[in-house]
């Protein structure tokens, strides 16, 4: 891919000015894509939530980076399933001769959206003051840290060339560094010295926002809309020469949830709509009269588990969860068939490993080791664990204690208050007494993080390409290893009675050890290891994964969805037409 991308960059060179439409900066670099659409109209999109803020640094709530996505560009520009495209504000990059770090090359002739020129400079300072100073940037800071939570070495080497490494090999570095938005160094430098840089790209700052990206926010209404405008100085142009993107600008409407972008969509105020499973069978019925291309592109990256935890307030849940072979029998008698037909109307799949079959380090192997619904398979192995039932039928341990506990969930989502209510049907059928209590979200997260107050729990987490962004969840001091928290990391957790197993320390060591191993190959098949460990050990039980729905106006060309985590429409917004 970045050799045909670097045969488009000459080819953007020898056509220079002669594009119609364009007027260039001197000895613009373009990106041409291999597109051909049709310029004007408006794309209208939808939002649940208004955004919070528009500043990137600051931004943590999709409502918000789904428009700062927009607005700003990267170094590394990333395809549909977040994989690494190509060139971006950088024509390109090599690896240092230590192989700890990256030359990017900055792409000449770049703009802002005032038609300031965007240059390395802009590239240096921004990193310079803002991603690598973690009081002006939220929790991107800690993704660019390696893994001693040390910033990296930036140098400008020439006008053109910039270098950025760390003190030793980082294998996610160039996704991480490639992948944060640059700033105009004209426009925040003052702001940033003056001490109100946190305060700065509000919402109320619509007319001060200055971009790089295909789009500028022009307007903004609460509760109503956000109205994007192209930037007339984006750098990507199409195969006849036209100045992306093709839409002369964008709407997310303001809705208040899913059931009425729903309605705003059958009544064509919308061009896309991702339904909910339950949603689906309604608008894949009416595709057809309507004009709509409805369909699935495959799993996402998102999850949805049962999770034990090691440190309940009962001391006897303790030694029941931390039995392995207790949570392999459990995984039996979790009926994921249903799930997927109640919950998701067929439209999902069993998840049996930590790792998205989208993502490229899936490893297909561990499906081997899948533990399909059967009630019989558990009870063998609850019995080869030491466990029996009383005269009533009721599960009890090897001291003849019987088992029983809470589970949860955060009140109000349908699919997992569903998949919890199959979960006690079925675990009740092998003797299990659980008690089903769905609790707000907001107590849900503060008993997950703050107090360890919790028994079982259904939960989610959204995933990505690469498992090292799970790695605050699967290492054994992450904040997130909430089943079997560190006592350094969580207060709750008594030093005196903390065990971890072999498998979970094999899989610290993996995620500790994969971001110094720079070989692509190695580096997946240490991630193999951890798929196989992390299903052998079952220290959360997977259960289904949802698959991307879309529905669109067959009118809206230029569409390539994939599994990507923001709005898999938006991805290739330049290259987005109506016919």
């Amino acid at each position: 891919m970045k050799k045909a991308l670097s045969v488009l960059f000459v080819l953007s060179l020898l056509l220079g000015t002669v594009f119609a439409g364009i007027v260039p900066s001197d000895n613009l670099q373009y990106i041409v894509e291999p597109v051909k659409g049709k310029t004007g109209g408006t794309l209208y999109f939808y939002a649940v939530s208004d955004p919070k803020t528009f500043n990137p640094a600051f931004a943590q709530e999709t409502s918000s980076t789904d428009i700062t996505g927009i607005m700003w560009d990267s170094l590394v520009d990333f395809g549909k399933n977040v994989e690494i495209r190509g060139g971006n504000l950088a024509t390109g990059w090599e690896v240092t001769p230590e192989g700890n770090g990256w030359i990017f090359t900055i792409r000449k002739g770049l703009q802002w959206s005032d038609g300031k020129p965007l240059t390395t400079e802009d590239v240096y300072w921004t990193f310079k003051n803002i991603w690598f100073v973690p009081e002006n940037c939220l929790s991107t800071y800690d993704v660019i840290t390696d893994a001693q939570g040390r910033a990296p070495q930036i140098e400008m080497l020439d006008e053109n060339r910039i270098k950025i490494w760390y003190k030793e090999p980082y294998a996610v570095g160039l996704r991480q560094i490639g992948g944060v938005q640059i700033f105009p160094k004209h426009i925040v430098e003052p702001v940033l010295a003056a001490g109100k840089w946190q305060e700065f790209w509000t919402l109320a700052d619509v007319n001060k926002l200055v971009g790089s990206g295909a789009m500028i926010v022009t307007e903004y209404l609460p509760d109503q809309r956000v109205v994007l405008s192209r930037n007339p100085y984006y750098f990507r142009v199409d195969l006849d020469g036209n100045r992306l993107p093709y839409f002369d600008s964008m709407v997310f409407v303001s809705v208040p949830n899913l059931n009425t972008a729903q309605l705003k969509f059958e009544a064509g105020e919308l061009d896309y709509l991702a339904p909910q499973a339950a949603q689906y069978p309604n608008i894949k019925a009416q595709a057809e009269e309507k004009g709509w291309d409805v369909g699935v592109v495959g799993p996402t990256y998102s999850t949805l588990f049962l999770a034990f935890n090691q440190h309940s307030p009962t001391a006897d849940q303790q030694y029941w969860f931390r039995n392995k072979k207790f949570r392999n029998a459990l995984s039996y008698a979790i009926d994921r068939d249903s799930m997927i037909e109640v919950i998701y109307n067929g439209l999902a799949q069993p998840q049996w490993g930590p790792v998205s079959p989208a993502s490229p380090f899936y490893d297909p192997a561990i499906e081997d080791l899948a533990t399909p619904y059967d009630l019989e398979k558990a009870k063998e192995m609850l019995k080869a664990a030491g466990f029996t039932w009383n005269a009533e039928g009721k599960l009890v341990d090897d001291r003849g204690i019987q088992v029983k506990f809470l589970l949860t969930t955060n009140a109000g989502n349908n699919q997992r208050e569903t998949a919890c209510n199959l979960i006690v049907d079925t675990f009740g059928q092998i003797g299990i007494d659980v008690t089903f209590n769905p609790i707000d979200f907001n107590t849900l997260v503060g008993a997950l993080t703050a107090t360890g107050n919790w028994e079982t729990m259904v939960m989610g987490l959204t995933g990505g390409p690469d498992p090292h962004s799970g790695s605050n969840v699967n290492r054994i001091d992450g904040d997130l290893h909430f089943w079997n928290i560190h006592p350094d990391t969580g207060s709750w957790a008594d030093p005196d009675n903390y065990w971890i197993s072999n498998e979970e320390w094999k899989i610290d060591r993996i995620f500790r050890d994969q971001v110094r191993e720079m070989n692509e190959e190695t580096r997946w098949q240490m991630f193999a290891d951890f798929q196989r460990l992390y299903v052998e050990e079952a220290p959360l039980l997977y259960t289904v994964q949802g698959l991307r729905l879309y529905a669109k106006k067959a009118e809206l060309k230029g569409t390539d969805l994939g599994s990507s985590s923001t709005p898999p429409i938006l991805w290739n917004l330049w290259a987005l037409y109506r016919d």
